[in-house]
């Protein structure tokens, strides 16, 4: 499964691995890359934080949980889709 996000200048669009708050920004980082890239820029850090919310409930159905008999031993699994792509648009300010 792929998550694509756009920028809030809509100039990038880029496939993510991880999307993070940092500092008044979301920022994405690209598959085996650990550079930071801002994706876009928001005043308050709960307009950031809803965002985030927003793509998380995006992806939550097409997470599973498996809980397996040690309760610390929590695995999450990506369900595999062929050829499923999740896009998002980062709203503006």
């Amino acid at each position: 499964m792929d998550l694509w996000i756009r920028s809030q200048d809509g100039e990038t669009m880029m496939k993510v691995d991880r999307v993070d708050y940092s500092d008044g920004h979301i920022v994405g980082y690209q598959p085996n890359d650990d550079v930071e890239i801002i994706l876009a820029t928001y005043r308050e850090k709960e307009k950031a934080m809803n965002i985030l919310n927003e793509i998380w409930n995006l992806l939550k159905p097409h997470i599973e949980v498996n809980d397996t008999i040690d309760r610390a031993d929590l695995i999450i699994k990506l369900k595999i889709y062929e050829n499923m792509r999740l896009c998002y648009e980062l709203p503006k300010d």
